[in-house]
């Protein structure tokens, strides 16, 4: 499925050998010089090799958490060894060092994100669930795409009751989120439940302002549960709406579409 290959994380990364972006040149140069003036600094090496680590240059972001590890306690680089291990695409090898890591600071929210990423690419989806929940239990404000990530993976096991409730969690913590609730409305379509999935669309009705791809849509879904007069009423004024507007390549296709299904109500009456 084409949200599994989308899971969307809070954190940037950054691809390439190259620095995406002066700043982070900049911050190099900054910190070698602050470690030159004080050698012995655990916490400098760890940021040094972190942004290493985020421009892909791994060799020299070992080389200083190895550093770091030697001038300090060894967890506090578990973190940065786990995301540069996740990097690299040696997934038992970072989540052995976010286990490490969390063990310390179990309310280490961006550790239980970056694990989860490890155990989803390794095919652990279940692991990856549960830190996904835990990760939304400590974060205030979490990141709707990993609602969807964990909705996901749970659709694809087969738990799209629990998928649902999840995106429902999701919901009531962080508010109305048209990323959430649409992809609710595909799992309930999933699982054979139009009605649901128009209650959900109605949710949406002022956040999107009746737009003519919401009345779309909600047509497509009244005709679904033999509803055609309401749905003859929103395309109808679906093509007037768009026949007002200057013609653009999307809104031709709205048209189109919204002839088709008037077209297609029409033959069914008939």
């Amino acid at each position: 499925m084409l949200f599994h290959r989308l899971f969307l994380f809070s954190a940037l990364f950054l691809i390439g050998p190259a620095f995406s972006h002066p700043g982070q040149h900049e911050q190099l140069q900054h910190i070698s010089r602050s470690i030159a003036q004080s050698p012995d600094a655990q916490d400098l090496y760890i940021k040094r090799g972190a942004i290493y680590s985020a421009g892909s240059e791994f060799e020299p972001a070992i080389a200083d958490f190895d550093r770091a590890a030697q001038l300090g306690p060894p967890v506090m680089v578990a973190f940065e060894r786990g995301v540069l291990y996740y990097r690299m695409g040696e997934y038992d090898r970072a989540i052995a060092y976010l286990d490490q890591y969390i063990q310390h600071f179990p309310q280490a929210i961006a550790a239980y994100e970056y694990r989860a990423r490890c155990k989803r690419d390794a095919g652990n989806y279940a692991g990856a669930v549960n830190d996904l929940n835990r990760y939304f239990e400590l974060h205030e404000n979490p990141h709707p795409g990993n609602y969807i990530s964990a909705a996901t993976m749970l659709d694809e096991m087969g738990k799209t009751d629990e998928a649902l409730k999840v995106l429902d969690a999701g919901l009531d913590k962080i508010g109305l989120t048209p990323q959430l609730q649409r992809y609710a409305i595909k799992l309930e379509l999933e699982n054979h439940q139009p009605e649901n999935a128009i209650t959900r669309l109605e949710t949406l009705r002022k956040p999107l302002k009746e737009s003519p791809d919401w009345k779309l849509e909600m047509a497509e879904l009244l005709l679904l549960v033999n509803r055609p007069a309401e749905a003859k009423t929103l395309l109808t004024e679906v093509k007037t709406e768009l026949s007002e507007l200057r013609p653009t390549p999307a809104r031709l296709a709205l048209l189109e579409r919204a002839g088709e299904l008037l077209q297609q109500k029409k033959q069914t009456k008939n």
